[in-house]
């Protein structure tokens, strides 16, 4: 139970996405299966304009047509309980978190919840910022943690009744609560850490793009030329006064000759 009492540093979030009932409508209506479904439902409104279907039996085709094209419709597929399908692309893992989320909001408890929350921000910021980086092993082992690690730990925490995994002791003094916490930090710790390289090396790009930028428009050629034609009259203003200085002294000498 000590490990309870200790205090964990706080992270802070790199996104402020908190899936609930918002999300879940959002992600309905944005889904393919009620795309589709609309489109079909559609269909069924036309037939019923053009007169082939009436009353009680065009409501029924209608919503029977909007089934039809929800159902056809291809979903991000979940294995097991939790987590997407190994896929290339970002969004289909995002959606697969995202119902872990939901699916575990209110089956574990406030601590386990933040941390998945945490390890979740720091999956879906590096998968959307890692384009160039996809065969790089550290964003391999984030998408692992994405779609087995996770997933995983979670299922076989969550077989347990609730009230023996949080109180009942296993080993070192840990319940099962404790062990899955800790397993869970150490996955945090190993994305987050992902996720400040990716913005570590963001940054250096931004500080290398504006060295060029210094050196490509910092001092122009004209500004250059303009300081070269500044300086050659200063330069050439003291060999000239000699020769000034003489041809004075001979009209003097001349002059004198004359008088």
């Amino acid at each position: 139970m000590a490990s309870r009492a200790q205090k964990v540093p706080q992270r802070v979030r790199l996104l402020r996405v908190d899936p609930g009932i918002g999300w879940r409508i959002r992600r309905f209506l944005g889904s393919p299966g009620h795309v589709v479904g609309a489109l079909f439902g559609i269909a069924g409104i036309i037939l019923l304009d053009i007169g082939l279907i009436h009353g009680l039996l065009a409501a029924g085709v209608i919503v029977g047509m909007y089934a039809i094209g929800y159902f056809l419709a291809s979903r991000p597929k979940i294995t097991q309980d939790f987590g997407v399908e190994p896929a290339k692309d970002a969004d289909k893992i995002e959606v697969g978190l995202d119902q872990m989320l939901s699916s575990v909001r209110r089956r574990v408890s406030a601590d386990i919840y933040q941390v998945v929350l945490s390890i979740r921000d720091a999956i879906v910021f590096t998968l959307d910022h890692a384009a160039d980086m996809q065969t790089d092993p550290d964003i391999y082992a984030v998408r692992q943690t994405a779609m087995t690690y996770l997933p995983e730990a979670l299922s076989k925490y969550m077989a347990l009744p609730r009230a023996y995994a949080e109180r009942q002791i296993l080993e070192n003094g840990k319940t099962s609560h404790d062990i899955l916490l800790d397993q869970l930090r150490l996955m945090e710790s190993k994305v987050h850490e992902v996720a400040d390289l990716i913005i570590e090396r963001q940054s250096q790009r931004l500080v290398t793009h504006g060295r060029f930028i210094a050196d490509r428009f910092g001092d122009s050629s004209l500004e250059a030329d303009n300081q070269a034609q500044a300086a050659v009259p200063a330069a050439a203003r003291a060999p000239v006064a000699a020769p000034m200085a003489q041809s004075e002294l001979e009209a003097k000498r001349e002059r004198v000759k004359v008088g």
